[in-house]
């Protein structure tokens, strides 16, 4: 039986770090290690993202909704800034997923 959650975890989730790690590394000039810290990964995982090893199936349907790719950006610069709890961090991060669950996956 395939559950709506199970195919979200396997494939947005994976998909949602990939953006954040990229735009880490790109816009933040982060090492991968410093990233995988961030997102609580390791640094292999980082480089799987960044080769789109890990994510693949969604990053570019989710890049391409604007709304969606401003806020994992958003969500990007939240977990960085050491001014947001870890709550409000875990907030952020429900409030993509459930973004993501309405324009992707309809649910």
């Amino acid at each position: 039986m395939d559950v709506q959650c199970e195919r979200f975890v396997k494939y947005a989730l994976p998909a949602i770090r990939a953006l954040v790690a990229r735009y880490l590394i790109e816009e933040k000039n982060m090492s991968q290690t410093e990233v995988a810290s961030f997102l609580g990964v390791s640094q292999a995982s980082i480089s799987q993202y960044l080769s789109s090893k890990r994510g693949k199936k969604l990053v570019k349907e989710i890049s391409s909704v604007p709304e969606i790719k401003t806020t994992i950006n958003k969500l990007a610069e939240m977990l960085v800034n050491k001014n947001y709890s870890e709550e409000e961090k875990s907030k952020a991060v429900c409030s993509v997923c459930k973004l993501v669950g309405e324009k992707i996956f309809s649910i």
